[in-house]
C-alpha cells in the first residue's frame, strides 16, 4: 500500500490539544469544497438565492468574497463541507431509509418506517437496533458504532428515540447521532 493510499484510506494524522490522536480526512483541507448533502433536505432560505453583483458594479475583491459566500449559503439544500458533518448525515440517510426505497440498491436502508404501526416492544426496538448494526457495518464501512440505543420516549409512548454514538476515520473522539422516530 503505497503512502498516498493510506493518507486517502484513514487520514492524516495529527494531535490535538488533549494529546490524543486525530486524523483529518484530506476533504477536510479545503472548506469552500463541498462534500455532499446535509438532512433534513431542505434550506433556510427556503431555495431563494442571494443576488450575485458583477464586478462592474461592486469593486472587484469585494465580488470575490461576495461570491463564494454566497455560493455556501444559496440552495435548495444544505451543504455540508466537512466529512465529519457528511457523516452524520449519511447515518441519518441510512437510518431513515427503507429498503427498497433507492434505486439499485435494494437492500440499502434499516426499514424503520416498516416498524411505525407496531406495538414498540422490546422485540422490535431490538429489530432496530439489529439493523442499525448490521447496515452501518455493510454500508458504511469507515463508521465504528460504539453503541446504539433505541427507546421508547418517556412522555410520548408512540415515539422511537435512536441514538448512536460513533466514530469515524480511526478518530477516538465519539460522535453522536439522534435520531426521533
Amino acid at each position: 500500500m503505497s503512502s498516498l493510499d493510506m493518507v486517502q484510506e484513514s487520514g492524516i494524522a495529527i494531535r490535538n490539544r488533549k494529546g490524543s490522536q486525530e486524523h483529518i480526512h484530506p476533504l477536510d483541507f479545503d472548506t469552500s469544497i463541498g462534500i455532499g448533502i446535509g438532512l433534513p433536505l431542505t434550506n433556510g432560505s427556503g431555495g431563494e438565492y442571494p443576488t450575485i453583483t458583477s464586478a462592474s458594479v461592486t469593486p472587484l475583491n469585494e465580488a470575490d468574497t461576495r461570491l463564494s459566500s454566497d455560493r455556501k449559503r444559496g440552495g435548495v439544500f444544505t451543504i455540508n463541507y466537512t466529512t465529519k458533518d457528511q457523516v452524520k448525515s449519511n447515518i441519518k440517510n441510512l437510518v431513515l431509509t427503507s429498503p427498497g426505497e433507492r434505486h439499485y440498491h435494494p437492500n440499502f436502508g434499516c426499514g424503520v418506517y416498516e416498524l411505525l404501526f407496531d406495538n414498540a416492544t422490546k422485540e422490535a426496538l431490538q429489530q432496530i437496533e439489529d439493523a442499525v448494526h448490521t447496515q452501518v457495518s455493510y454500508w458504511l464501512p469507515y463508521v465504528k458504532l460504539h453503541e446504539v440505543f433505541v427507546t421508547r420516549a418517556q412522555n410520548d409512548p408512540n415515539r422511537v428515540n435512536i441514538g448512536i454514538s460513533y466514530s469515524s476515520y480511526s478518530n477516538i473522539e465519539k460522535e453522536l447521532v439522534d435520531i426521533i422516530v
